[in-house]
């Protein structure tokens, strides 16, 4: 079975329509991996495909939850109109409704229906228009920089940052601010107007000026809260996402022998590793940040060369891991690794067989976090390893799922790019005459192969250690709004050096031809346009 016609075509959310075609292929908890896929289905294409269709299902499923949980008290859920899949309308509709109509027994459904289509639209106009203010509950007390900037000014909810939204949850949350809402009051009163004969149907209901301040702006306040979280929180898991796939797919430490260096806490003792490309280890050390760590370093590696240091992105100890570089740069390539959930990672090592000290633990597990990528970062939990902000904010289940399916598209992207590159004879090492870094100069051309897509470029490989990168905006002379639009995996291209850095081992790469002018960005267009009616006016 083919789903691919409809991605692009129906958009995400008209996914919803192949629900019944793939619950066959579906196990109760919703986790791709754990799903046994029919053979057609085995494409990278048509796995990210499943990929999106299975986060709708949870979403879906999540809903259909919450509607039967919110109106177990209630008989008249069928009678609601459509477009109400959203928790933030569901909640809305139950705590107004509910205290407008506690029993709808007797109530003519179709009074009932126009109330909530009504309210319906109470909802879309707030939430179109409503003005989010921040007050400081203590004016002399600091607040963080990305809530600074509400603090005592406005902004339209819709269009507040998930990011700056979170903070300044967090930061209500921590008592250090106070958020107001500003509902546009006229237009939903001008609303609500139109469907007054409706409101009178229901005894008790009152007048709708009183109905509204009592039971209708409370109810909008919480609804438009959810809403918002609900809409930050996607935001949050798909960035979640696009970081957990780049630590999976990230490329490995090829060349060996490799060293693992671990730099904890300023007294903490520092773990040294010697490993192979297997990640067999040879030879531990475990130094003393007190004593001369550079001879005793020089000693060792004069006796056990190696070609690559793994170290941590950050320590406690951060003078002293930031000497440790520069050192064991004078001696070979050197990668910095993110240090993330050591504590599980280690647990490894430090039980059976291995019985390794912590430190000798964390720096096996970083030079197989830099040899295995895959396998490392993804047999620890995701939570863990600060992939998402906010984590407070997000559902801890639905946040695993969704790595999990991550995860097993990432297996699935590796390992058809290994077949492809493999089956096809794409071996990059006879593309050029260059057989190092160093024999790079910018502006030669080069052939080489598509080995990794992102969102923002293609790697690719030049028969070198090192991979270059095509900016999304290297691609080609036109827009393009992501990079699978332009080049595929195993794809043979003709590339351009745009710049060298040595220091980093990074190659700029790009695919436009140099004689062309730079397409204009919408921005720079409207600048363009600005610039020119001035000068129409000048005249």
């Amino acid at each position: 079975m083919d789903f691919t016609h409809f991605l692009d075509k129906q958009g995400e959310y008209g996914l919803i329509s192949v629900f019944r075609a793939v619950e066959p292929y579906m196990q109760r908890n919703l986790r791709l991996e754990e799903t046994p896929l029919p053979g057609p289905l085995c494409s990278v294409p048509q796995i990210a495909l499943l990929q999106r269709v299975f986060h709708l299902l949870r979403k879906h499923r999540h809903l259909e939850q919450a509607r039967a949980e919110i109106f177990h008290q209630v008989n008249w859920a069928d009678s609601l109109p459509e477009g109400f899949d959203g928790e933030g309308d569901l909640l809305f509709l139950f705590s107004v409704v509910h205290e407008i109509v506690p029993s709808p027994g007797g109530y003519d459904p179709h009074t009932l229906q126009s109330v909530a289509k009504a309210l319906s639209g109470c909802l879309a106009i707030s939430w179109k228009h409503c003005v989010v203010r921040a007050a400081g509950l203590n004016p002399g007390a600091p607040v963080a920089q990305n809530v600074a900037e509400l603090v005592g000014n406005q902004g339209e909810l819709a269009e507040i940052s998930p990011h700056r939204w979170f903070a300044l949850r967090r930061a209500r949350q921590e008592s250090r601010i106070e958020i107001f809402f500003e509902l546009p009051q006229r237009d939903v009163a001008q609303h609500l107007a139109l469907y007054s004969s409706d409101f009178q149907k229901l005894p008790g209901s009152g007048e709708l000026p009183s109905l509204y301040e009592s039971v209708i702006a409370p109810g909008l306040q919480r609804a438009l809260v959810l809403r918002k979280d609900m809409d930050a929180a996607e935001a949050i898991y798909e960035s979640a996402r696009f970081n957990y796939r780049t630590l999976l797919t990230g490329n490995p430490v090829e060349s060996g022998p490799v060293l693992g260096v671990y730099v904890g806490h300023d007294k903490g003792r520092i773990g040294v590793v010697w490993g192979n490309k297997s990640g067999a280890l040879q030879k531990t050390m475990s130094l003393d940040p007190r004593e001369d760590l550079r001879s005793k370093l020089s000693e060792a590696l004069e006796a056990y060369p190696v070609t690559h240091a793994i170290l941590p992105q950050r320590a406690v100890a951060m003078d002293t891991l930031e000497a440790l570089s520069r050192f064991l740069g004078g001696h070979c390539a050197v990668t910095r690794i993110r240090e993330a959930a050591m504590t599980e990672a280690r647990d490894k090592w430090m039980g059976p067989p291995h019985g390794f000290s912590s430190e000798i633990a964390g720096a096996a597990a970083l030079l197989n976090r830099a040899l295995f990528p895959l396998t490392e970062w993804g047999r620890v939990d995701p939570l863990s390893l600060g992939l998402a902000e906010y984590p407070e904010f997000l559902q801890a289940d639905l946040f695993r799922a969704i790595m999990a399916d991550e995860r097993f598209y990432c297996s699935k992207l590796l390992k058809e790019r290994n077949h492809r590159m493999g089956a096809e004879g794409n071996d990059s090492r006879s593309l050029n005459a260059v057989s190092a870094f160093s024999h790079l100069q910018e502006g030669m051309s080069l052939a080489g192969i598509v080995t990794n897509i992102t969102d923002y470029g293609a790697f690719v490989s030049l028969g070198i250690k090192e991979e270059g990168l095509i900016h999304v905006s290297e691609l080609a002379d036109t827009y393009v709004k992501h990079p699978s639009e332009i080049v595929t995996l195993g794809q043979r291209v003709v590339v351009r050096v745009l710049s060298l850095d040595a220091a980093a081992r990074r190659i700029s790469l790009s695919m436009r031809d140099p004689r062309r002018p730079r397409p204009r960005t919408a921005a720079a267009k409207k600048a363009m346009a600005m610039k020119g009616l001035e000068d129409l006016f000048k005249k």
